[in-house]
């Protein structure tokens, strides 16, 4: 799928999201954009993956103010102004203020050897494809140990990528 063009953002990967949580009620692209647009919280208020904990505090403990939150934002105004209000709410300022929101494809921030940690294909391909490490995660935990083992290898190529 091809990105829209620039300031014409769809919805459809919250839509996938909404959907997969929802299978009795799913809503189209359309109308959840409609809703998104009713509710000036709601990206303020979205909720975290349960992994997210985990991860800020490896990343905090072992390589603090190496790191970044990639964002992907659309248009509406409040979309990324909540999503830091999220940060900030969830994280503290430390944390929040290395946020980066992107109004466009995550790819075009990617440099060698970066690494992405993001819920959606597609922005992992194109993230390797630039050059970079992706690691897709919806969810980290004992019932996942795919990702506890993509865990590993990411936190070891840290490690070994900070000792060059």
């Amino acid at each position: 799928m091809a990105y829209p063009e620039t300031g014409v953002l769809g919805f459809d990967w919250v839509t996938g999201a909404y959907n997969a949580l929802h299978p009795d009620a799913p809503v189209s692209s359309g109308d959840f954009s409609r809703i998104v647009a009713k509710d000036p919280t709601f990206w303020s208020t979205t909720e975290w993956f349960p992994w997210a904990d985990q991860l800020v505090g490896f990343l905090e403990d072992g390589f603090p103010g190496q790191w970044n939150f990639l964002s992907h934002c659309t248009s509406y105004p409040e979309c990324a102004s909540g999503k830091f209000k999220l940060l900030l709410d969830k994280f503290g300022q430390n944390v929040a203020k290395r946020a980066i929101f992107s109004f466009g494809p995550k790819w075009v921030v990617c440099k060698p050897d970066d690494i992405l940690i993001d819920d959606r294909e597609r922005n992992c391909d194109e993230w390797e494809a630039a050059g970079g490490l992706a690691y897709q995660w919806r969810e980290i935990g004992d019932r996942h140990p795919e990702a506890q083992m993509q865990l590993q290898e990411c936190l070891r190529f840290l490690q070994d990528h900070n000792n060059v």
